[in-house]
């Protein structure tokens, strides 16, 4: 019976993760957001986006389905976890082990001596390891709880004297298992003077806290339905 009940709970879990997120869309590069100050498809820029996704461990990965601009059409999200699958929704969930991806981001359309990398990242389930956010092995600048669907948003502010490098390596994992990747849209821009450093964006505390509330409200569901 016990068997059969925790054999129910995580259909009904896989279910409920596989659910994409389609109430708002990502946060839209826009000139007049301190957080990207250029417009979606402006010269210097690139974008990539992700919603629905196909390839959930290894090559091919999986190509920008939503929107790109640029060089960003040739960025590719790999999932590294050995085991993960598509749900109905298009996400990449794993039950079994923790979920980890890779994106590499094609930068060659841009130049300037410095560049700004914008990432926002919507998962379900299991909260992201926050810490494991990096660009090229570098943490965020800045990151948060940001962006219209309410998904965490890492902010890069790279001195890239001689043009940035032709492709950027985003990396980012979950905790443990059960986490189910639903979106991911990565912005770029490069330009010759610094960037202002935007203020706009929450400390990522906010999210480990909201993360937090969630586990607690499974847990005590599962208890109450116990």
């Amino acid at each position: 019976m016990r068997k059969t009940f925790v054999f129910v709970a995580c259909l009904a879990a896989m279910s409920a993760w596989s659910v994409s997120a389609v109430a708002a869309p990502l946060t839209a590069a826009s000139s007049s957001d301190p957080r990207f100050g250029w417009d979606f498809g402006e010269a210097g820029s690139i974008n990539a986006e992700w919603d629905s996704f196909t390839t959930p461990v290894g090559a091919p990965g999986n190509l920008p389905d939503v929107a790109h601009f640029g060089s960003g059409a040739n960025s590719v999200l790999t999932g590294n976890t050995p085991g993960a699958f598509i749900v109905s929704s298009g996400n990449i969930y794993s039950f079994s082990g923790t979920p980890d991806f890779t994106a590499t981001i094609d930068t060659s359309d841009l130049a300037g001596d410095y560049t700004r990398v914008v990432a926002q990242i919507v998962t379900q389930g299991t909260a992201m390891d926050l810490s494991s956010v990096l660009l090229d092995g570098i943490a965020p600048t800045i990151a948060g709880f940001g962006g219209s669907a309410a998904g965490y948003m890492a902010i890069w502010d790279l001195a890239t004297s001689g043009g940035p490098a032709t492709s950027y390596s985003l990396d980012f994992n979950a905790t443990g298992p059960h986490l189910s990747l639903d979106q991911l849209q990565v912005d770029a821009f490069s330009q010759s003077v610094a960037f202002a450093t935007p203020a706009a964006v929450p400390e990522p505390a906010a999210m480990a806290s909201l993360a937090a509330l969630g586990v607690f409200g499974v847990f005590s569901g599962r208890r109450r339905r116990s």
